[in-house]
């Protein structure tokens, strides 16, 4: 059963007093931790205490692994959308914006501009960088790591709905090659969003007959960066296409049109997938 709102927070509060609690009395080198300094016998000087700024919370992140502005989720689920992931975070901020923001966070992020800055993010699929084809797992990236970080801390403890479990986040590479593949970016100018996967068509397929098909599509001028063939030799049972276009409706009418649907010229219904 799902906990109570009002303990989730509690606990979420637990483990960041317990973060807190490790940066204040351990000293970071690098990627080693160092024992803390016993107190002066007879001291009666009071620790300070602790702040629940994002400068502690990201002291602590610095070590094993620095925080990046890219989260990984673990997660098998292949239906996400960004509005469910939002579901993890307090009612976006507005004008006289208060709330569990500030009991999570700390002060710093209870004004409108520092609060809003964890839901700025942009959601990918983990994909092959080969294939293009779906990984298990999603990407959010952020702005700044500050930002990451404070989505990380705010979604501890949480469950999103629809998987079942934990949330399971991790600081990885901005440059991890699931994230971006090099695919997606080898064209100044196209999006991800400016491109489909075309799976289910022959393996002996040539481009010039996927270039015929497509006669109208508002494709890449050059058709060798328009209509790349990722997967399908002649002993394969299907292949698979990367085809770019000029904008992202290009995408969309594509899957209109021919996702399960019969392909122009040959005996074929492949499945049509805009890249996100």
């Amino acid at each position: 059963m799902p906990q109570p709102r009002s303990q989730l927070y509690q606990d979420k509060t637990d483990r960041i007093e317990y973060l807190k609690t490790l940066t204040e009395f351990s000293t970071m080198n690098g990627s080693m931790m160092t024992a803390p300094v016993a107190p002066v016998k007879g001291s009666t000087k009071k620790s300070k205490k602790p702040t629940m700024g994002s400068d502690s919370i990201l002291t602590f992140l610095d070590h094993p692994e620095k925080p990046s502005p890219v989260l990984y989720l673990n997660c098998g689920t292949h239906s996400l959308t960004k509005a469910d992931i939002l579901t993890l975070l307090p009612p976006a901020p507005g004008p006289g914006f208060q709330g569990e923001s500030t009991l999570l966070l700390g002060a710093e992020v209870s004004g409108t501009e520092a609060a809003a800055d964890m839901y700025r993010f942009k959601l990918t699929r983990s994909r092959d960088p080969d294939t293009l084809i779906p990984w298990v797992g999603y990407f959010l990236e952020f702005a700044t790591r500050e930002a990451a970080a404070k989505f990380y801390t705010a979604a501890l403890g949480q469950r999103l709905r629809g998987t079942g479990g934990l949330v399971r986040l991790t600081f990885v590479d901005p440059g991890k090659r699931g994230a971006r593949p090099p695919r997606l970016y080898e064209v100044p100018g196209v999006t991800r969003a400016m491109c489909a996967l075309v799976a289910g068509l022959p393996p002996k397929l040539s481009p010039v007959s996927v270039e015929r098909a497509l006669m109208g599509f508002d494709l890449l001028e050059d058709k060798k960066e328009a209509i790349v063939k990722l997967a399908g030799d002649a002993y394969a049972s299907e292949s698979l296409w990367l085809i770019r276009f000029k904008s992202e409706a290009g995408p969309k009418r594509l899957r209109r049109q021919f996702h399960r649907r019969p392909w122009p010229l040959i005996n074929a219904i492949p499945s049509v997938e805009i890249i996100d």
